[in-house]
């Protein structure tokens, strides 16, 4: 059979269709206009795939998402006997107007030029069966979870019902919930009716969706109208940016709490001062690249841990410099045996380091040296080992408690 002489069949078949229709309804248009005679409607979804994802003008995170549709519905105003007509299936063209489910979305598009739908592809079958592809393009509700900045998650959803007037509509989804994608967002309009396909999108985004789910609920307070929901979910993929807000201040603050290790008092306040100013330079890098709009009231676990940082150093540069003013108080009672032993055990056995006897920290607060006897007992260096002591103890307890805070956060 030639397709000229395909096309004639399918049009007398067509035409038979039509007419079989004009019996029980005098309109010529209800064919096209009136839904199946069947009480309760059902849309079938074979597939649901998702084209291409791009960022809506002027926005940072809102997509307009292209898609198909694949629908399948009943209608048993189509059928016809495929062993006289010698024909099983065939496409509706122009000239053919069929009944077909409208899909109303309930997308936050205001511009008709960038948000449309349209059904192509419609092919009946002897059964009393038609097929057909809704392909449309809508601009998405996006909800962001900054949680985790700077690679922010995002779920963004189309919503679409079917209504008929004195009719149960319902969609019976027959495909996967859930696909694993990998696709990025485009930074650009997919297309330009002006400039024609050289504009074709070819700048991505930091955004990648990884994940397309297809779910059946209700509108809110309406239990009987069905609603099909369409939804991508994206993720930043930043993470050359993630390993730089994260790396340095890690390493700069495992250096500040061992510190210890470097020397005396005084070498572990200038190093604690650098530390300090390093972290403080990584937190302004952090906030220079944060959303000019806030996180909407979200907290990034980002943030706390900078907060977590700058607590713990600030603690033990404070405790460091309490340790070397009180090393500058000439101390004439010593501190019990056991006590200054514990210390000492502390400095030379666990840290490798002991007050230097050449360093000259104190200034008496006494106003003449010549008012205190020669033979007046000095325990100043003896205080020192606990001051120091107490210095690295709280050290090490911090260094314990940020590795456990690391292992928590990165694992």
């Amino acid at each position: 059979m030639t397709t000229h002489q395909r096309e004639r069949l399918e049009n007398c078949v067509f035409t038979f269709l039509t007419d079989e229709e004009m019996k029980f309804n005098r309109d010529p248009n209800s064919f096209h206009t009136d839904p199946p005679p069947e009480a309760k409607l059902t849309i079938q979804v074979d597939d649901v795939a998702i084209r291409h994802v791009q960022l809506t003008s002027g926005s940072t995170y809102q997509f307009q998402i292209y898609g198909d549709i694949y629908l399948t519905w009943e209608d048993t105003r189509l059928k016809w006997d495929s062993s006289e007509w010698k024909v099983e299936n065939f496409y509706i063209h122009d000239s053919h107007k069929i009944w077909s489910p409208h899909l109303i979305d309930h997308s936050i598009c205001t511009d008709p030029s960038t948000c449309s739908s349209e059904l192509t592809d419609v092919e009946i079958v002897s059964e009393g069966r038609a097929y057909a592809r809704l392909a449309f393009r809508y601009s998405a509700y996006c909800n962001v979870d900054y949680s985790r900045f700077p690679e922010d998650q995002n779920h963004c959803c189309i919503y679409f019902t079917a209504f008929e007037a004195d009719r149960d509509v319902a969609f019976a989804l027959e495909t996967d919930h859930s696909k694993k994608v990998n696709r990025p967002v485009a930074a650009q309009n997919l297309y330009d009716r002006v400039r024609g396909l050289s504009t074709l999108a070819d700048e991505h985004s930091a955004w990648v969706v990884d994940e397309h789910t297809v779910d059946i609920t209700h509108l809110a307070g309406i239990s009987s109208l069905e609603v099909l929901k369409v939804c991508v979910h994206a993720e930043k993929k930043m993470s050359t940016i993630r390993m730089a807000l994260k790396i340095p201040v890690t390493i700069a603050t495992l250096i500040m709490l061992v510190s210890p290790l470097f020397g005396d008092l005084r070498t572990q306040v200038y190093i604690k001062l650098f530390i300090l100013a390093l972290q403080t330079i990584c937190f302004i890098y952090l906030c220079s690249i944060a959303p000019p709009n806030g996180f909407a009231g979200m907290r990034p676990k980002l943030y706390t841990y900078y907060e977590l940082i700058f607590v713990m150093s600030a603690i033990s540069l404070l405790m460091t410099l309490v340790c070397v003013a009180l090393s500058r108080v000439k101390r004439t009672i010593a501190p019990t045996h056991r006590f200054y032993l514990a210390a000492k055990l502390v400095n030379r056995v666990v840290c490798c380091i002991e007050p230097d006897q050449a360093t000259s920290y104190q200034r008496y607060l006494e106003d003449a040296d010549n008012q205190r006897t020669s033979n007046e007992p000095d325990a100043t260096m003896e205080w020192r080992h606990v001051y120091l002591a107490v210095n690295n103890t709280v050290s090490g307890a911090f260094f314990s408690m940020y590795l456990i805070i690391i292992l928590i956060y990165f694992f």
